[in-house]
């Protein structure tokens, strides 16, 4: 007798167990939030973060280009032009620009073919609606760089009240005393102009109605923070703008979106990406990468995760096959109770 109840001396250790287990596994994995893969959806008025991309911009039409941090600037002009040297006008064809700090110029109906990066670079982007006496349509558009940048222009043919030509202010011309330069390019368009700046720079674009300005593929490197902080204060503002907020976990078919309100942060973990930005009514992102954490709320102090658990990222079979080992544990306990095992 000894021989056959022993086995089932243990059955309802065996079945408790199975609960037990059952239970700290599914605690655990509500709590453990794996690295996933996400696709944001964003429009913003402003950006920044770090990234080791070696270019920067695609292509575009420039009705007003402000390069601030210039440090050399090489125009070649496809005939000699008047060029205003600190008052004094010369006939020139080739102008070498050596920049002083704070150095900036203005370019006008030129053609832009993005920008080279040297090493990684923190990049903040800005946008700002139109102000004063611009159409209601047209916006700016800013590109601060800590790091250097090399970039080349093209001027435009000339197009009504649109002439090519630039300015340029705390520079040296060929060589001479510091001061300012200004001068028409050629009214045919084709003068080329090479670039350089200091470490930190600004670019700043006068965007007119339906100008497009973006870029694709841009590797984003450390946690980027959807807020600014008040000059001044610790006060934290949204950097959220209307329009489609909107957080996908592709891995587990889920998502969230964002009250414009709201303060986001996002830490990746790898291979995370810019996919794209276009500059239109704002800057509109398409984020996509493997992220270690994803928080979003109403303020800085009040930041939950949105992070999908271990339990989300089991598939339907495996949950499947979770809840038939409960259910026959429960079964055979109750069978066991009521004897039925030992009438067989």
């Amino acid at each position: 007798m000894n021989a056959t109840k022993s086995p089932r001396r243990w059955l309802p250790w065996t079945i408790a167990g199975v609960w037990i287990g059952t239970a700290l596994a599914g605690v655990i994995a509500t709590r453990v939030h794996p690295p996933t893969v996400i696709a944001a959806s964003l429009n913003v008025r402003r950006l920044s973060f770090r990234t080791n991309a070696d270019r920067i911009l695609g292509p575009g039409n420039e009705e007003q280009l402000l390069v601030s941090g210039v440090r050399l600037l090489q125009i070649h002009m496809n005939k000699s032009q008047s060029v205003d040297i600190g008052g004094s006008k010369q006939q020139a064809s080739e102008l070498q620009i050596v920049g002083e700090p704070f150095a900036s110029c203005s370019f006008y109906q030129v053609r832009s073919d993005g920008f080279d990066l040297n090493g990684d670079s923190v990049l903040t982007m800005g946008w700002d609606q139109a102000a004063g006496e611009r159409p209601a349509n047209a916006s700016s558009f800013s590109f601060n760089v800590h790091g250097s940048l090399k970039g080349s222009l093209t001027s435009q043919a000339a197009a009504g009240a649109l002439v090519p030509g630039f300015t340029c202010t705390r520079v040296r011309v060929n060589g001479g005393l510091p001061g300012e330069v200004e001068s028409k390019l050629s009214p045919q368009g084709g003068d080329s102009i090479s670039l350089t700046t200091f470490t930190d720079s600004r670019l700043d674009f006068d965007l007119a109605p339906q100008t497009d300005i973006g870029d694709t593929q841009i590797p984003i490197l450390g946690e980027i923070r959807f807020w600014q902080v008040e000059p001044g204060t610790e006060d934290t503002k949204t950097v959220l703008l209307a329009g489609e907020n909107k957080v996908a976990f592709e891995n587990v078919h889920e998502s969230f979106t964002l009250d414009e309100a709201d303060l986001l942060l996002i830490v990746p973990k790898s291979d995370f990406y810019l996919r794209r930005f276009v500059v239109k009514d704002g800057i509109h992102l398409s984020l996509h990468g493997v992220v270690k954490e994803v928080r979003a709320g109403p303020g800085a102090g009040a930041l939950e995760t949105h992070m999908p658990s271990l339990f989300d990222h089991v598939d339907n079979t495996k949950r499947f096959w979770a809840v038939i080992l409960v259910v026959v544990s429960t079964v055979i306990g109750f069978l066991d109770r009521v004897r039925w095992l030992a009438n067989k």
